[in-house]
């Protein structure tokens, strides 16, 4: 195309993965790329460059890209801030005695304050696969 101001969009899906494209020109003398593309994934950049530079010659071409684990595989573990849940539990005790209450105070209900416990998920992303469902709806949104 030599110029063109538009709109494309496309979707693939492979390797328990879904991958959305959307693409968006402006008239525009030179060719300008912008390049949007979820973490871990910027790799890609100048794969998605050569694509689009062999179909445009200008104009302003905006392109992001979003990710959705359709299958989970990803590993999570607990982050447990003990200064924050030993300044938690002492701040509370002394709340409970300025006001004259009885009762335990237990473990799930300091784990249960903002911040104490954090769970963390490692998402990791195969580049390898992910580039030809990348590809293949890249080409069709432009």
């Amino acid at each position: 195309m030599i110029s063109i101001s538009g709109f494309g969009s496309s979707h693939a899906e492979e390797y328990g993965y879904r991958y959305h494209v959307e693409c968006a020109s402006a008239n525009r003398k030179g060719l300008e790329i912008v390049i949007t593309l979820p973490r871990g994934y910027a790799p890609f950049k100048s794969l998605m460059r050569e694509e689009v530079q062999k179909k445009m010659t200008r104009d302003r071409m905006h392109i992001s890209i979003t990710s959705e684990k359709i299958i989970s595989s990803k590993t999570s573990f607990s982050i447990l801030d003990q200064a924050l849940a030993r300044r938690a539990s002492k701040e509370l005790q002394q709340f409970q005695k300025s006001l004259h209450l009885s009762g335990l105070l237990t473990l799930k209900a300091i784990l249960q304050i903002s911040g104490v416990l954090e769970n963390k998920e490692v998402v990791e992303v195969d580049l390898m696969r992910a580039w030809k469902p990348l590809e293949k709806a890249l080409k069709r949104a432009l």
